[in-house]
């Protein structure tokens, strides 16, 4: 049995190696949505799951994870997710990858959800794929990513992600 973790203990577990860098910081405002931005070349996270969603974009190189049973590889432009209680686990393919990742909860996702459908939402959200190739969205995440990183740059990060999940959703 896998219990729900952070992404912080996830990576707690398996420390990360000379050469490699992890950021974690949250956005308090976006109901407490922890974002990661990662590069590894040997990081090899072991099978757990989160309470969360998982959203991000591989910007460099390759990262290969197992996820519903299939072992799947995403690469630059890629978006990547997971949903709430899936079993995964994560590794470098070739040289390694840098990934900007997001973990929100599902009512971020369900109130974002609800404005595009302009009625409330029933039954629990989910992401079909949990690979996708589309360049110019997994750009426009990352591009939302680094502003909520930047303090000056809150309120730009906020519309920027509310625009992308929208897009995700829809």
């Amino acid at each position: 049995m896998y219990l729900p973790t952070t992404q912080a203990e996830a990576i707690a577990a398996t420390p990360v190696a000379a050469g490699e860098w992890t950021r974690f910081f949250r956005v308090a405002r976006q109901h407490d949505l922890d974002c990661l931005s990662a590069t590894f070349r040997v990081h090899v996270y072991a099978p757990h799951s989160h309470d969360t969603f998982v959203v991000g974009v591989i910007e460099a190189g390759c990262e290969e994870f197992t996820l519903r049973g299939e072992r799947r590889r995403a690469g630059p432009g890629d978006l990547c997710f997971v949903n709430p209680g899936e079993v995964h686990d994560g590794a470098p393919a070739g040289d390694g990858y840098a990934y900007r990742m997001t973990y929100p909860c599902a009512a971020l996702l369900g109130e974002i959800a609800a404005d595009l459908a302009e009625r409330p939402i029933r039954g629990s959200l989910c992401f079909r794929e949990p690979v996708v190739a589309d360049p110019d969205l997994a750009a426009r995440l990352a591009a939302a990513h680094r502003s909520l990183e930047t303090p000056k740059a809150a309120l730009e990060g906020d519309e920027r992600l509310h625009r992308v999940y929208a897009a995700l959703l829809a």
